[in-house]
């Protein structure tokens, strides 16, 4: 009835698809879970993790088991949405078990984002050790000054300049999706009832549409103050 929402598996398959290689060479976790693999490489991932960034030797060792640029990403992305049912679990991760493979994080079961669960103001910077294990490597790797500058360069990429959370394009990637659910939303209304009418979705798609022109800006001041983001813009040439 209505719309099926479909979402690829975050697995190994998964994985070996977007990464390359073989499925039958990966581990892949999904919220703490392993789904495929093992987990000797995600041990030793969080036995550097757990020790603490004390040194540059303990950051160059984590940068290395772990793709920092795309954890960096993932957790600005999650930051932007104000994803309240996160990161404790709804996570995926994945390696390719092979020399110098690396730890990649996926979204996955987000939909507490944008105002679900949350306004506009949420501040989800904060999250930490307790809160699962992007929490755990977030509040590791914060503690070193070389994660913290490599976070306001990808906050710099896409915050600035027409970047991929920046209000035009978000909202551009808003629209394309809505006008592709716009007629499946009537059949959509008619499977669940209750007073559900197209009406419906239109106020839902106007809360999202009013997130995108100032959650950028609000999510910069919220880096600055997590000192994930210098107090001084970026020079502009």
């Amino acid at each position: 009835w209505g719309v099926y929402n479909i979402g690829e598996k975050g697995d190994a398959s998964y994985a070996a698809h977007y990464l390359g290689g073989d499925k039958e060479e990966y581990d892949a976790l999904n919220s703490d879970e392993l789904i495929d693999g093992n987990r000797v490489a995600w041990d030793a991932m969080f036995t550097i993790a757990n020790a603490g960034m004390t040194n540059d030797l303990a950051y160059t060792n984590l940068s290395q088991v772990l793709n920092v640029p795309n954890f960096i990403d993932y957790m600005l992305m999650n930051f932007y949405a104000a994803n309240t049912d996160w990161p404790w679990h709804n996570w995926n991760a994945a390696r390719r078990r092979v020399p110098g493979g690396l730890w990649h994080f996926f979204s996955w079961d987000a939909e507490w984002t944008f105002g679900i669960g949350n306004d506009v103001n949420s501040d989800r910077t904060g999250v930490g050790v307790n809160d699962g294990a992007p929490g755990k490597l977030y509040a590791a790797l914060r503690a070193h000054p070389e994660f913290r500058m490599q976070f306001a360069d990808r906050a710099q990429k896409h915050l600035f300049n027409g970047g991929v959370l920046t209000p035009e394009p978000t909202q551009a990637r808003w629209m394309r999706r809505a006008a592709e659910l716009d007629r499946a939303i009537v059949g959509e209304s008619a499977r669940w009832g209750v007073g559900n009418t197209r009406q419906t979705w239109l106020s839902a798609q106007a809360n999202v549409l009013s997130w995108f022109p100032v959650r950028t800006g609000i999510l910069l001041n919220q880096l600055r103050n997590a000192g994930l983001y210098p107090q001084l813009n970026a020079p502009a040439f």
